[in-house]
């Protein structure tokens, strides 16, 4: 019996120690405008764990680990943000507003020239490609 009894509270406080995990709350906002990023990746840095932001470009992460986190939050046409260090406590929420920059991309120009080649058939080509070669049938 006082074996039986060992294992039960043995158990219990292994169950415990599983479920002493946190949930990370936040939102995500253009520091330009204030206005909020739907659909932008958050995740924890060094996990996997992670969630995609709601149209209000809030978003919840659950089973995080207690200790110090970093978020990383990416979205195409912005910066990548590394959020500062945040403790995660089990069995609470840790709240987090991350300003994110637009980012300054500048794509190079490219122009196309048309070629028309024997039985009616056109290719497009680089205008700085050498070259051409012929379309077969």
């Amino acid at each position: 019996m006082r074996i039986y009894s060992l294992l039960c509270l043995a158990f219990l406080l292994a169950y415990n120690g599983f479920a002493q995990t946190g949930i990370i709350q936040g939102r995500v906002i253009n520091d330009k405008n204030n206005e909020p990023l739907e659909f932008a990746t958050v995740q924890v840095q060094g996990t996997s764990l992670g969630a995609k932001t709601s149209i209000e470009g809030t978003f919840t992460i659950t089973g995080v680990q207690p200790g110090f986190h970093k978020i990383v939050v990416s979205m195409v046409g912005f910066e990548t943000k590394t959020s500062e260090e945040l403790q995660v406590q089990g069995n609470q929420t840790t709240f987090i507003d991350i300003m994110v920059s637009e980012a300054s991309t500048t794509l190079n120009e490219n122009l196309y020239r048309r070629n028309v080649y024997h039985h009616g058939r056109t290719a497009w080509f680089p205008q700085n490609h050498r070259q051409y070669g012929r379309l077969r049938d």
